[in-house]
């Protein structure tokens, strides 16, 4: 798992890590990552040191342009992703909606995270799984639609799970054929 609550309060721009051999980045549509607030609710598998990522302030906020984006060395299969601040409206009306895309936001999203719990209700934390999407890029951003009734939609990018990708056992069968024959031309040179 990659915890972003587990970064220091107040930490902001573009941010690298690496699972293992796996390299990756997360910036935004703006460019700036950001964790400006302090967790106030614990949240069960995270750190909860900060109150998860968002762009330019706080949260990823429901507009056609914020979204965060995570961007890894090679092909991934993503498995889970945890989000914060996602309520309910209180008279149930309507609710706030986080979206995960493969590659840059377009079209239908692959993954739909809806929040369901009601605010003042802890900290709207949201877990997603039981999907698997494979790629090197992954996107995450808010449904401008859906809404608590309080303020503007909005959530914070808490943290994502991922798989390694093994190799087709196509690709391992070539790669040793290929091998096979570099053994063999090998030998036709020393013999000849």
């Amino acid at each position: 798992m990659i915890d972003f609550t587990a970064y220091p309060v107040g930490t902001s721009g573009t941010l690298t890590g690496s699972v293992g051999s796996i390299d990756w980045t997360l910036t935004s549509s703006r460019g700036e990552i950001r964790a400006p607030e302090a967790c106030t609710s614990p949240v069960p598998e995270l750190a909860c040191v900060n109150d998860g990522l968002g762009i330019s302030g706080s949260e990823i906020s429901g507009n056609s342009k914020d979204y965060i984006q995570i961007v890894f060395s090679r092909n991934v299969a993503l498995v889970a992703t945890w989000f914060l601040d996602l309520f309910i409206a209180r008279d149930g009306s309507n609710a706030e909606i986080a979206y995960v895309s493969k590659g840059t936001p377009s079209g239908v999203p692959d993954v739909t995270v809806v929040a369901d719990k009601v605010y003042p209700g802890g900290n709207g934390y949201r877990k997603a799984e039981g999907f698997r999407l494979i790629g090197t890029t992954f996107s995450f951003f808010v449904d401008p639609d859906g809404n608590d009734n309080l303020g503007r939609p909005d959530a914070a990018l808490a943290a994502v799970e991922i798989a390694p990708v093994p190799l087709p056992a196509a690709g391992m069968l070539m790669l040793g054929a290929l091998g096979g024959l570099a053994v063999l031309n090998r030998r036709r040179q020393r013999t000849a």
